[in-house]
This record gives C-alpha cells, structure tokens and sequence, in this order.
C-alpha cells in the first residue's frame, strides 16, 4: 500500500514536471518571431505608385513558364481595368527570376527600406500577396529589382 502510495505521488511530480515543460516550449515558440522567415509562398505582387504618376498593379505567374499576367487597376489618377501578358525578354530577365524565387518563397522580403513622410512627392509600395494579407517589401535591393515591373507597365500602356 505504501508502495503505491509512493509512485502515484512521484507518477504525478514527472507528469506535472513534463507539463511544465511542455507548456514553457510552447510559450517560447510562440514568442519567435516568424515574420523575417521567407518560407512562405506568394500568389502575386501588388504594386502601388502613389503621388505623380500614381498607379496600382498586380503581377501574376500565369500558367506558361517565363510568363507572368499584369492587372492594371489605376494608372494616372484613373480607375481602369487593363490585363496584359509579359513575356520573359532578356531586358527584364533579372526582374522575372526575383520575382519567381518571391513568389516561390525563397527570397527575403523583409529588410531596412523605410518609405518617405514628406507630404510632397512620390512613394512606391511593394507588396507580396497571400490571400488577403499584404507584406510590404522592405528589402532594399528586392524592391529596386522588382520596381522594374513599372517600367514594363508604363512601356505597354503608353499608346
């Protein structure tokens, strides 16, 4: 009887010592931050040119190799509704592998780029969109490869 006695009581100290445990791992794991992983995939680039030359696209991977589907909304202060597909040249290959290995997760988008607070001038936005969260890129090279999409844009839209 003592004997039971004695391993219920040091039964219930391992349990509790493994629930204790178990509950401080977790709290831990909830504590890392996750926000800097890029391991995540993407469905698309939004891109967002407020000020002069104001403007808000969408960058799709359409489902031929190499070729990417563009989604005009806005473009010099106007709402419209204008799709065109880009075909990888040698121009803008640089631009079109940044943006496959995002979408793919496998580029950092987090980094140091801190937009503007002046009241004047212009700003560009980019963003990788999952569903219907938004994660502005901040990684400064990332950002200056992919601002090449603007370019395109502007190039295909002028008449």
């Amino acid at each position: 009887m003592c004997c039971t006695k004695y391993m219920i009581t040091k039964y219930r100290r391992i349990t509790m010592r493994h629930i204790i445990c178990f509950l401080c791992f977790c709290f831990l794991q909830s504590c890392t931050d996750h926000s800097t992983e890029s391991s995540q995939m993407y469905e698309s680039l939004l891109f967002v040119r407020q000020g002069g030359g104001n403007k808000v696209f969408n960058v799709y991977p359409a489902s031929i190799k190499r070729t990417f589907l563009v989604n005009v909304t806005r473009y010099e202060f106007r709402d419209t509704s204008v799709q065109m597909l880009l075909v990888e040249d040698n121009a803008y290959g640089p631009c079109f592998d940044a943006l496959m290995q995002t979408l793919q997760g496998k580029t950092q988008i987090v980094g140091d780029f801190k937009q503007s607070t002046l009241p004047t001038g212009t700003w560009s936005f980019l963003y990788m969109v999952k569903g219907s969260e938004q994660i502005e890129i901040t990684n400064t090279d990332l950002r200056n490869v992919l601002s090449n999409f603007e370019n395109i844009v502007n190039t295909k839209m002028q008449p």
